[in-house]
């Protein structure tokens, strides 16, 4: 089964950081209707549900790509919210990415700093979490 998910409790997460841990989520969630059957959640759409949930300052998605390329196929250094939904309609964006981008666009809107990036490059989250340019940036 896959599954959307409808709600985020962010509680536990937050006494696990508090307590100093850093806790690693399986993308699994579950119906309230049939608690005992689990389902599968894409892992970007969860990952942006949960940093929305958690108002974390920043959510790094790593990817094979350097960045969201636009329509004539240049990069995207930033863009909107509201632009990814374009790129989706249009089809411009596609496959894996589609899910990357709204959970960014997602996390943006809860102020959320939301960026896609070259999970190969090396010390790329380094490079992000210091605030420097790289991928793309999706802002509110």
């Amino acid at each position: 089964y896959v599954g959307e998910i409808t709600a985020v409790d962010p509680r536990p997460l937050d006494l696990l950081l508090t307590a100093g841990y850093l806790p690693v989520l399986a993308p699994i969630g579950f119906w309230k209707e049939k608690p005992d059957q689990l389902m599968n959640v894409n892992a970007d759409t969860a990952a942006g549900a949960v940093a929305a949930a958690l108002g974390a300052s920043a959510l790094v998605l790593l990817t094979d790509v350097a960045s969201v390329r636009d329509a004539a196929g240049a990069p995207i250094s930033e863009m909107t919210a509201e632009a990814v939904d374009g790129l989706i309609e249009s089809g411009v964006a596609s496959g894996g990415m589609i899910p990357k981008l709204r959970a960014c666009a997602r996390a943006a809107a809860a102020g959320v700093r939301c960026s896609v990036v070259d999970g190969r490059e090396p010390h790329i989250l380094r490079t992000v979490l210091e605030g420097k340019s790289a991928g793309t940036l999706v802002t509110a």
